[in-house]
């Protein structure tokens, strides 16, 4: 009967993480995150990640839109602007996660510094 309940055990745990990983839960890879995001507490502030690991972001109203290059590994999204001016952080480091269509990222560097997003595409 314990042999029984392990197996029951290990498969149940089976289950669980498939179904966390085929609905989205959690972080997710690079794919994941391609596409536009629009900041929830502006939606003109979008950010873009293409497949060829290039971007942009900044107010679409506005037309001043910034150029980046990113990258991601594990949970961390890097944002490297080579454009920055000199007060600002030119290789940014963010901790992400993509909970379905929201994407939160938190930054390294910044202390507090914690926004989310809503998949627009």
């Amino acid at each position: 009967m314990k042999k029984g309940l392990k197996v029951l055990l290990v498969i149940s745990l089976l289950i669980g993480l498939f179904g966390l990983t085929a609905c989205g839960g959690g972080s997710g890879g690079d794919d994941d995150l391609v596409g536009s995001w629009a900041w929830n507490m502006d939606h003109y502030y979008v950010l873009t990640f293409n497949e060829d690991g290039t971007g942009d972001r900044g107010f679409t109203d506005e037309g001043d839109m910034e150029t980046f290059t990113w990258s991601t590994s594990g949970e961390q999204l890097r944002i490297n602007r080579d454009d920055a001016p000199g007060d600002e952080i030119r290789n940014e480091r963010w901790e992400y996660r993509i909970d379905g269509d929201i994407l939160i990222i938190e930054s390294q560097q910044e202390a507090g510094m914690i926004y989310s997003h809503i998949r627009v595409n």
